[in-house]
């Protein structure tokens, strides 16, 4: 097939650290590069499903404590033998914290962003009828830690069976303490007391 732009590299990787994470003073400013775990995690490249491949990536986002989202998503149709397996053609794991916000002065309204610059990405696509991390770039602009992590809205919050878990709690006079107690001990989920207030 011909194609009008440059093809992706296999595996751009600029150093491969020996230590876990390291923190980095560089042009950029400081941060965390977390190329070692992700080469460690990610020891294959190539992945048969969708779920393989999110299964790596939640335990890489636990170890390092980054938080990724989805975006640029291309789904294959549903009519594809590969739309329940791989789901996607190409995406883009995006740090939590990557880009910019971009202030519009006509909203009167101040907005807070937990976009910060961070420029941390991990390009994926189909490549021969399976998922392939075509380019990675992990070096974060700010902090990363798994204590940290703990604070992001996402790992907070409680699914629908967990919810009504807590609510019986609650129907039955306990401690809002006792209960942050519980849900974090049974739950793993780290919320703040002024979520029950």
């Amino acid at each position: 097939m011909v194609h009008n732009h440059e093809g992706y590299s296999e595996i751009e990787a600029a150093d491969i650290l020996s230590e876990q994470c390291m923190t980095e003073e560089d042009d950029a400013g400081a941060g965390v590069d977390c190329t070692a775990i992700f080469l460690d995690v990610f020891k294959d490249t190539m992945f048969e499903s969708f779920a393989e491949l999110q299964t790596k990536m939640d335990e890489f986002q636990r170890i390092t404590g980054s938080l990724y989202g989805k975006r640029n998503t291309k789904r294959f149709p549903a009519e594809s033998p590969y739309a329940t397996t791989l789901v996607y053609k190409s995406f883009a794991y995006e740090c939590y914290h990557y880009g910019t916000h971009n202030c519009d002065a006509s909203i009167q309204r101040v907005r807070r962003s937990a976009k910060i610059g961070c420029r941390s990405r991990i390009h994926v696509s189909c490549y021969r009828n399976k998922l392939k991390i075509v380019r990675f770039d992990v070096k974060h602009n700010h902090d990363v830690a798994p204590e940290h992590a703990k604070a992001y809205p996402r790992n907070r919050r409680l699914t629908q069976s967990q919810l009504a878990i807590v609510e019986s709690m609650f129907q039955t006079n306990q401690d809002s303490h006792a209960i942050k107690d519980f849900i974090e001990s049974r739950f793993n989920k780290f919320p703040s007391l002024k979520s029950y207030s």
